[in-house]
């Protein structure tokens, strides 16, 4: 029987810490401390993590907030950054329905105009910036359960107006992308939201409007992400096959010598996320592995080539935007699925944006004192701090009997939150009756 994590109780407020290999902490207001013992059916060790804040210590700064909401909410959507402006681009606004939509936010003045839409609607579309304009690529229409196009339309800015560009050798939906000099490559993708994915690299020259190809990923996959960084593309996370299966995969792409290298797995397996790279890290955020939604925010750091755990956006999102403007990110529309009605997702038009390029623990990481059996994943709870309800996120590789409990600070049991067999790939959620005190246990969500 596992025993996964420690609450601290303050007088005014119920502050939930998850630790797994990273610690993320909530502004406390005086100098603390806490425990965490962890038990496993096979093997039981128990491992004292003491932490300490500095007097005053506090990190409001690195929690997600909301700003003015998107004119248009859709999910499948994408969008790219241009001149300190967000630009989305396309998605659908019913499970049943592409637009043209092209919506610009301006990051300083939390407000939204309404630029001139594309020539025709999309979903799943691939887009990126190049030399202050903005291109997409492929798509899906005339519906979200249609096939994928090929056709590439470049927006400009500067005049509100789209031009049509070389279409790509082949129809493509579901593709990561990134740039890197002159050159834009697209990888991997699908033909449609149910085909096998697959593992071919496209290089797109826009200075001469011409396509190449490259060598293919060595895992093939659709709904991941990619990134650039250092002149290297991350191709990140990805399915083989639509809600039966996601990966973890890190593989990386070198345009230089045209090859690939396996790096360190993403912790979650994930499919849908998102991503961007902030100061040479790369953020992957949100997505799924079906069942389960995920809010998680994972920071993979390329130098080192090794994973840390951040404050989890507000809301779950698959297919969603995230890019950094001015040192923070931005996450925008996207969906998830309807626990009600699975064949009508729940589309979003909300904006979260977290300040990464403010963020600080205040806290030396000692790692030794920290083993979770590694057939269990516990991930920060959000909202943190909170009021009403707090989602506490965990997943089983197998089923099996697990217990969590709620401690205080003198170590003393307040409450026993579940403590009984689970299947695996759940999520559990805590309700408080009042804000200052959490007891009435988990519901599953």
């Amino acid at each position: 029987m596992k025993k996964l994590a420690a609450i601290q109780e303050f007088p005014e407020k119920m502050w939930l810490m998850f630790f797994l290999w990273n610690i993320s902490l909530m502004s406390l207001g005086q100098a603390t401390a806490t425990n965490i013992t962890f038990y496993s059916n096979s093997l039981e060790t128990e491992r004292q993590v003491q932490i300490y804040l500095p007097e005053g210590y506090n990190d409001d700064t690195c929690v997600w907030t909301y700003k003015a909401p998107m004119p248009t909410g859709r999910g499948f959507t994408s969008g790219a950054v241009a001149d300190g402006k967000i630009y989305m681009v396309g998605g659908f606004p019913t499970h049943n329905s592409v637009t043209q939509a092209n919506e610009m936010y301006d990051p300083a003045l939390d407000i939204w105009t309404t630029m001139a839409g594309m020539p025709e609607g999309r979903c799943a579309n691939a887009t990126c910036t190049y030399d202050g304009k903005i291109y997409v690529f492929g798509g899906i229409s005339p519906d979200p359960y249609a096939t994928a196009k090929n056709n590439v339309y470049v927006y400009d800015p500067q005049t509100d107006t789209w031009t049509q560009k070389a279409a790509m050798p082949y129809e493509n939906a579901f593709a990561g992308v990134a740039v890197v000099n002159d050159t834009i490559y697209m990888i991997g993708g699908m033909h449609s939201y149910n085909s096998p994915p697959i593992s071919t690299i496209m290089a797109y020259y826009p200075l001469t409007d011409t396509w190449d190809e490259k060598d293919p990923m060595p895992t093939a996959r659709g709904m991941l992400s990619a990134c650039a960084v250092d002149g290297n593309i991350y191709a990140i996370g990805g399915t083989k096959a639509f809600l039966t299966s996601s990966y973890n995969i890190v593989e990386v792409y070198d345009p230089v010598t045209n090859t690939w290298t396996a790096k360190t797995s993403m912790p979650t397996a994930r499919v849908a996320m998102a991503a961007c790279a902030v100061d040479g890290k790369i953020y992957a955020i949100g997505g799924y592995n079906y069942p389960v939604m995920y809010t998680i925010n994972e920071i993979y750091d390329p130098a080192s080539d090794t994973w840390i755990t951040k404050t989890p956006m507000q809301e779950t999102r698959q297919m969603f935007f995230l890019g950094m403007v001015d040192g923070s990110i931005y996450a925008i529309g996207g969906s998830y699925p309807n626990p009600q009605n699975p064949t009508m997702p729940v589309i979003l038009s909300s904006v979260e944006v977290y300040p990464a390029s403010s963020e600080k623990t205040g806290i030396e990481e000692n790692r030794q004192y920290i083993r979770v059996p590694g057939d269990i994943s516990l991930y920060q709870n959000y909202p943190n701090p909170f009021y009403l309800h707090t989602t506490v996120p965990f997943s089983l590789q197998s089923r099996q009997k697990i217990c969590i409990s709620i401690y205080n600070l003198l170590g003393m049991q307040v409450a026993e939150l579940t403590n009984e067999v689970k299947p695996p790939l759940i999520i559990l959620q805590m309700h408080t009756d009042a804000p200052k005190y959490a007891h009435t246990g988990f519901s599953r969500q």
